[in-house]
């Protein structure tokens, strides 16, 4: 089998896994369990955004930086975590908020989470603990084609 062929059938392969089958019109339709949508415990002060990441890798995030209120010269902390960047309001923080609605990740934290200019990121901004995540490209497919694993088969 040529490596053409082989990719070919992976890429089958993945699709099979993922389209739904066709639905008969007159067959009943289940209602969605929305009970198991529900999650015990979340945090619903947390708030959210996409933003594109430009070529100085900044984000506009203007909403989320006025929740936590952080604003020009305040210290703030940058660690990478696998395919997120954490970005925490610290006294002894390397990086400044700039406070003109941009968020700036570190090159060296972009670098580490493999987030490029021009890339869509999802910021998570969590005010009771005065950080924000953002999420890497790679983090947002993870966390989809973990729904659309539990999913299929299911509706």
């Amino acid at each position: 089998m040529d490596v053409r062929s082989a990719a070919q059938g992976s890429s089958e392969q993945l699709l099979a896994a993922l389209v739904l089958e066709p639905r008969r019109i007159d067959e009943p339709v289940a209602p969605l369990p929305l009970g198991l949508l529900r999650s015990e415990g979340v945090d619903l002060s947390m708030h959210h955004a996409l933003g594109r990441v430009d070529c100085s890798g900044r984000v506009s995030a203007r909403g989320l930086l006025s929740e936590l209120a952080w604003k020009r010269g305040d210290a703030i902390s940058a660690r990478a975590q696998e395919d997120r960047v954490v970005l925490a309001r610290t006294s002894t923080g390397t990086h400044f908020c700039r406070g003109n609605g941009f968020l700036a990740i570190p090159l060296n934290a972009r670098q580490a989470a493999r987030i490029e200019k021009g890339d869509t990121v999802l910021l998570s901004a969590a005010p009771r603990h005065d950080l924000i995540i953002v999420h890497s490209r790679a983090a947002l497919d993870a966390m989809v084609l973990a729904d659309i694993r539990h999913w299929v088969g299911r509706l």
